[in-house]
């Protein structure tokens, strides 16, 4: 019998995973590009005290030689950053950006895919689940019989 105590960990690590794969964060053909860069990321997570200097400055040796991997990917395989430290840095740079839109309810809007005549849709995070879903804003008419106006 497994130990009940470990499944919840277990399904923490799998969630953030998924999360990591889904932002980018794990090299492939399908990852998406990351919405800041490696120096940017290391400043902000030392701001919100997530890691020390110490920390970066030990882990961007190996991120930097090893191609296609990212140094919070690296941080966070080598546990001194965890998903939820990853999603926080992100939400903290959309702030620091004034990228208040970037939030929509419950979910971190990554990045557009694309616009139709009903409206756009985004790649976007939810943030709870930290599962990727593809998020469709539709566009208002105006003489819609059921349009809010607001």
């Amino acid at each position: 019998m497994s130990d009940a105590s470990q499944e919840p960990r277990n399904l923490h690590d799998h969630l953030g995973e998924v999360f990591l794969q889904d932002v980018g964060l794990n090299p492939g053909p399908s990852a998406t590009p990351a919405p800041l860069d490696d120096e940017e990321f290391g400043r902000i997570a030392i701001d919100l005290h997530l890691i020390s200097e110490e920390d970066l400055e030990a882990a961007r040796p190996t991120a930097d030689a090893t191609p296609g991997l990212r140094l919070w990917e690296h941080l966070t395989q080598t546990d001194v950053l965890d998903v939820g430290d990853v999603l926080s840095v992100f939400r903290f740079h959309s702030e620091l950006c004034s990228y208040s839109d970037r939030n929509v309810g419950r979910y971190f809007v990554v990045e557009r895919l694309g616009e139709g005549s009903s409206g756009r849709v985004y790649r976007a995070i939810h943030q709870d689940l930290l599962k990727h879903v593809a998020l469709k804003i539709l566009n208002v008419q105006e003489d819609a019989p059921f349009a809010l106006h607001g």
